[in-house]
């Protein structure tokens, strides 16, 4: 985990299919099949461009950016406190009790 987040860029994570011609003449002739059975609907299994890949952009978007501010607001909470009380050592604190009993080691 690095001091600070560097800037990524929302990328659309679409991962293409692999296509085999038979494996869709199997599919066809299955759904021919069921469809003149009976059993199914004709318009079940009707292909609608996008369905699959529809909103994925924008739920990713959400998940990576609440994630990141609530990391990087923690992040600052932390690097302040630690400046705080680094300031107040070097400005309030009394140190000698210290450094005189690190001299006598």
């Amino acid at each position: 985990m690095g001091l600070f987040k560097t800037f990524t860029y929302n990328v659309f994570d679409y991962k293409p299919r692999y296509y085999d011609a038979k494996i869709d003449e199997f599919h066809e002739k299955v759904m021919d099949r069921r469809e003149a059975e009976g059993k199914i609907d004709v318009n079940d299994g009707e292909y609608v461009p996008g369905a699959s890949i529809r909103g994925s952009f924008r739920s990713k978007m959400r998940r990576t950016s609440y994630g990141g501010t609530k990391k990087s607001t923690i992040r600052i909470f932390c690097i302040a406190v630690f400046l705080f009380f680094l300031a107040y050592l070097i400005f309030f604190a009394d140190l000698t009790g210290v450094v005189s009993y690190i001299s006598k080691l």
